[in-house]
C-alpha cells in the first residue's frame, strides 16, 4: 500500500470515528434537560420539600414560609406560657 492510500485510509478511519463520537454525543444530549425549560428560566420552579427537611436540597419560598410560620407559632406559644407562669 502506497503512502497516499494509507493517508486516505487513515482519514476515513478518523472521519468514521468522529461520526461515531458525534452520534454518541447527540444521543447523550437528548437525555439532558433543555436549558430553556420553564423550570430553569424566568421564574425557576422546584418541588417543595417536606416539613422539617434539613438536607442540602433546594428550599423553595413555600418551604421557608411554612418553616417561619411554624417557628413564629411556637415562639408565640412559649411567650404566652411564660406570661401565664410569670417567667
Amino acid at each position: 500500500m502506497d503512502l497516499s492510500s494509507r493517508i486516505i485510509e487513515l482519514a476515513r478511519a478518523i472521519a468514521l470515528d468522529m461520526i461515531a463520537g458525534d452520534i454518541e454525543l447527540a444521543a447523550a444530549l437528548k437525555l439532558k434537560a433543555p436549558l430553556a425549560s420553564p423550570a430553569f428560566s424566568g421564574s425557576p420552579t422546584a418541588p417543595t420539600q417536606a416539613k422539617g427537611n434539613s438536607s442540602k436540597r433546594l428550599a423553595t419560598t413555600a418551604f421557608v414560609q411554612t418553616a417561619v410560620k411554624a417557628a413564629m407559632q411556637e415562639m408565640n406559644k412559649e411567650i404566652t406560657a411564660a406570661r401565664i407562669t410569670g417567667w
